[in-house]
């Protein structure tokens, strides 16, 4: 198996002043011998607290279009990106879902009552999949310039799409599994982060807390399995609306030979 990143030197996390889990989805080897470039996708956790110094960041990354894939209902309790203009394109996209917060709920009791709540909060990505996952994938084949994406805390909703990303460019499964765990490197920022946000998941037990927090590869095996699994993605991708014509803008965008 290939290193993960081009040079395993180079710390994948950028620190950006109001957000965290900020970093660029290139810098991976395919299989074929290529290597996804860096510079072009970034994910970060919410973009609702950046401050001035943070946005200093993401305009010396050249940062054109911001992807927001939160729910409506995040955004309205939360905020939004606050410096849209005339260098920053700002896109909402609505996942109808975000963290649970009304155990009377449906989806949310679902949630409060599972042994791994991700377990449910990953089937809930799977359903929502032809806007939520394919609308970022699609903005990402179109633009030409560099984009981040996020989600509030960057690595489930966010770390699927980053994690899809790859695997049309190439990467091998297990390289795009292990980045999609390095957001458990952020676990402590996360829980803190998600319990200030959202102090209705006091009611959660401690153990689930702590799993919301983290990154399993198992969420995403198991989500994707009754879809036709990670072997092979590309008829499930047809389907939800990321077509081969698609999925080549993706690959010619992202992926240096």
């Amino acid at each position: 198996m290939a290193d993960l990143f081009i040079d395993p030197g180079i710390d994948p996390f950028i620190e950006v002043d109001g957000t965290f889990n900020f970093r660029d989805v290139g810098g991976r080897h395919t299989r074929d011998g290529g290597k996804t470039r860096t510079g072009v996708l970034y994910r970060s956790a919410a973009l609702d607290r950046l401050t001035e110094r943070g946005r200093t960041v993401l305009d010396s990354l050249g940062i054109g279009l911001v992807v927001d894939v939160r729910s409506l209902a995040e955004l309205e309790r939360h905020g939004r990106f606050a410096f849209e203009g005339s260098s920053i394109e700002w896109h909402h996209v609505d996942s109808g879902f975000g963290p649970p917060v009304a155990a009377e709920r449906p989806g949310d009791n679902e949630v409060f009552e599972a042994d791994d709540p991700m377990s449910v909060v990953f089937r809930m990505i799977v359903e929502v999949a032809d806007s939520l996952l394919a609308t970022p994938l699609q903005l990402f084949a179109r633009t030409d310039q560099p984009m981040v994406f996020h989600c509030t805390s960057g690595k489930d909703r966010t770390g699927f799409i980053a994690f899809l990303v790859q695997m049309i460019a190439g990467v091998d499964p297990e390289d795009a599994f292990e980045d999609f765990e390095l957001s458990a490197a952020a676990m402590g920022t996360v829980r803190a982060d998600m319990e200030a946000r959202f102090p209705e998941m006091a009611k959660l037990e401690p153990h689930k807390l702590d799993r919301m927090a983290g990154a399993d590869r198992r969420w995403i095996i198991d989500a994707l399995d009754p879809v036709g699994g990670v072997g092979d993605l590309d008829p499930w991708l047809d389907s939800i609306g990321v077509d081969r014509a698609t999925r080549d803008a993706i690959r010619r965008r992202f992926v240096m030979v």
